[in-house]
């Protein structure tokens, strides 16, 4: 082996080089494409991000929340000059590392605490949550989730721990419900966010049960964590919705000189806003952002467990490969908005006009895929000659007049019992679409292919 020469080095830096500069690109096309959304997101509290699995965390994107997480602007940690890994307290950052990486292990979600240095020089907590983006053949492509400054609530816990007289103090804290009760539910004190929480004066709960000032099932449910704590002399964390809110609960024992549980705090904290950001970022990792239809990644998914179920039932399944005729030239002519709104009509009305157990995805550009459960060719070619005449009855307004579209569609049908790939199935879709096309476009083309041409295409996927 030889050591890489000059040439190879420079190839590396450019290589870097354009990586930044396509990742920039995507964060300008995500806002441009989705301006409310980025909007939504850079309002949350904390910080939303999209980074790699390396030893950097190196981060492709991060929410306008950074800087008051850490002191340091997004560009900042987008651009490498500030390494996240490196904002990680050192004794928490092979632990935050191991458990990272036994969540991807596990495929599921991964939260994690630990310490920040920010750069004013305070030590922050911060609670992590987050999941890996995998592609269609199990690589995975990127991590993502959101961090948030748990630092109040640790200095409130580690309060708690401390000793009990710090728990009056506590109990004047504006933004957080605390309470303390005994044994039975009884409340011995708490703060006026907890009487604004449960609708009651403050001084009319003192003495009350905590139970009956809640609906049945919330009051169940603190029940059995209340006999858990007494038990175990452990506190426990769990979180519930409320009303129209979502709560973060942490529920301490505070023993007597007898080392016995006698009362019980209660700490609540609001997570409602980080909730929605969850459910945000969420739809953002399957979803194409243009259309809101499934993205290509979660079209895979979901149709490979389709096809599996369709194999073990034997019953038919279809696929269609949808094309809209002519975008190029609607894109040359009337500029990229209105082919953007182009896109959005055909996915709107292609939505509109499948089953809910169908699944329909943008599969790239201007074509469309949809997987078909239990539908023979017969069915699926009325569907197919359905959202034909609905795309042609439906034409785009733009300030040049209604603009008219039609569609090109192929079908293929996996007759009950055959396994095969998804993507031997979609090809033979994709054959019966060029087809129509070649046809004179604006029609569909149907094909049940028999097994042995589904079984060559698929050996043909897999190599010698």
């Amino acid at each position: 082996m030889h050591p890489p020469g000059p040439d190879s080095e420079q190839l590396r830096v450019e290589n870097a080089a354009l990586k930044r500069r396509i990742d920039e690109l995507e964060r300008v096309q995500y806002r441009t494409h989705c301006p409310d959304t980025a909007a939504l997101v850079d309002n949350f509290p904390g910080m939303a991000y999209r980074c790699r699995n390396d030893s950097n965390w190196t981060m492709d994107y991060v929410s306008a929340g950074c800087r008051s997480l850490t002191g340091h602007p997004p560009e900042a940690l987008m651009r490498d000059r500030v390494i996240y890994s490196d904002l990680i307290h050192p004794e928490d950052r092979d632990r935050v590392w191991d458990q990272v990486q036994l969540a991807l292990v596990e495929r599921r979600t991964f939260e994690v605490e630990y310490r920040i240095n920010h750069i004013d020089g305070d030590i922050r907590w911060a609670w992590e949550r987050g999941w890996g983006l995998w592609s269609s053949d199990g690589e995975l492509l990127s991590l993502e989730g959101f961090i948030t400054d748990i630092s109040a609530y640790k200095r409130a816990e580690q309060a708690l721990r401390d000793h009990q007289a710090t728990l009056r103090a506590l109990l004047d804290t504006p933004d957080d419900s605390m309470l303390l009760m005994d044994t039975t539910g009884k409340l011995i004190a708490c703060n006026d966010m907890t009487a604004r929480q449960l609708h009651r004066d403050r001084r009319q709960l003192i003495g009350s049960s905590l139970f009956a000032q809640l609906p049945t099932e919330t009051a169940a449910n603190l029940r059995r964590q209340l006999r858990e704590v007494i038990n175990s002399a452990e506190p426990t964390r769990y979180q519930e919705q409320y009303r129209d809110r979502w709560f973060d609960h942490t529920l301490y024992p505070v023993c007597n000189a007898h080392h016995q549980v006698s009362q019980l705090a209660l700490y609540s904290r609001d997570i409602t806003e980080q909730k929605q950001l969850e459910r945000t970022l969420e739809q953002l990792a399957i979803s194409d952002p243009l259309t809101g239809l499934f993205n290509r990644r979660q079209f895979w998914s979901l149709a490979e467990q389709d096809l599996a179920q369709a194999a073990r039932k034997r019953t038919p399944t279809s696929a269609l490969m949808i094309d809209i005729d002519h975008f190029k030239s609607i894109n040359d002519r009337h500029g990229h908005l209105i082919g953007d709104e182009v896109l959005q009509t055909v996915a709107g009305q292609l939505k509109l006009n499948l089953r809910h157990s169908d699944i329909l995805c943008r599969y790239g550009g201007e074509e469309f895929a949809a997987l078909l459960p239990e539908t023979d060719l017969a069915t699926a070619c009325e569907t197919a000659e359905r959202l034909r005449q609905c795309i042609a009855d439906t034409p785009v307004e733009t300030d040049q007049g209604a603009l008219s579209l039609t569609i090109s569609i192929g079908v293929a049908e996996l007759v009950g019992g055959f396994r095969t790939r998804l993507s031997a199935l979609l090809e033979c879709a994709d054959r019966k679409l060029y087809a129509a096309k070649q046809a004179g476009r604006n029609r569909i083309a149907c094909w049940t292919p028999p097994d042995d041409e589904l079984e060559r295409i698929a050996n043909k996927e897999r190599g010698p």
